[in-house]
């Protein structure tokens, strides 16, 4: 997420005029915000806050389950290869009825449309509050477009997103997503996703706002 944010941040600044002396500080403010490191430990603090300490251990002890762990590392794939990709969403044997309906049920329990959205949308909205801070004073036509810039971003398909997983999981047998499932619909392992979807979202809007202190 921070490396998204950076990038569209300086997508943005090529596209509006901003303000001499602020321009000037944002380099070194954002450069010391959005790093990875800080990110992390902004989302632990904020679990710390929503999460009992047994909570916290037995979230941990989960994600190292094997059905757990071999689900969320076959889900953080970032450059699938194109080809097999295509291979996969033409061949009508690659993704039955049986197998689509198992994946779609730990995509809605994981990460559901709702979930990939917040999760798509928080860096863009993250890059534009940032570069608002940098504008002119008097600039309020866009610094108001800028806040509002992830509410520009498209829905997630649900169709188009249980198909991505499905070719994302396709190495996995029906037992472990399965397990997954089990797991991802339990009272536990809502709560903890969902304590984990607010703090990471709610900490990268933290490092923005204080971006924009110091840039302003």
């Amino acid at each position: 997420a921070p490396g998204v944010v950076r990038k569209g941040i300086a997508r943005l600044v090529t596209l509006v005029p901003l303000d001499d002396a602020k321009s000037g500080r944002l380099a070194p403010a954002v450069g010391a915000a959005f790093i990875v490191d800080r990110l992390e430990l902004e989302t632990a603090l904020r679990l710390q806050k929503t999460l009992s300490s047994q909570e916290i251990a037995a979230f941990a002890l989960a994600l190292q389950t094997h059905s757990v762990a071999a689900v969320v590392s076959a889900s953080v794939l970032s450059e699938p290869d194109t080809a097999v990709l295509e291979r996969f969403v033409e061949d009508p044997k690659a993704l039955t009825e049986v197998r689509r309906a198992r994946v779609k049920a730990l995509v809605d329990a994981s990460w559901s449309p709702s979930v990939l959205d917040r999760l798509s949308r928080a860096p863009v909205a993250a890059a534009g509050r940032v570069v608002a801070a940098a504008l002119k004073d008097d600039d309020d036509q866009r610094r108001t477009e800028l806040l509002r810039i992830a509410e520009a971003g498209r829905p997630v398909d649900p169709d188009a997103l249980v198909v991505a997983f499905a070719f994302l999981w396709r190495e996995l047998d029906d037992a472990v997503l399965d397990e997954a499932t089990v797991y991802f619909t339990s009272d536990q392992g809502q709560r903890a996703a969902a304590a984990l979807l607010e703090a990471a979202t709610s900490s990268l809007a933290q490092l923005a706002a204080d971006v924009e202190q110091r840039v302003r």
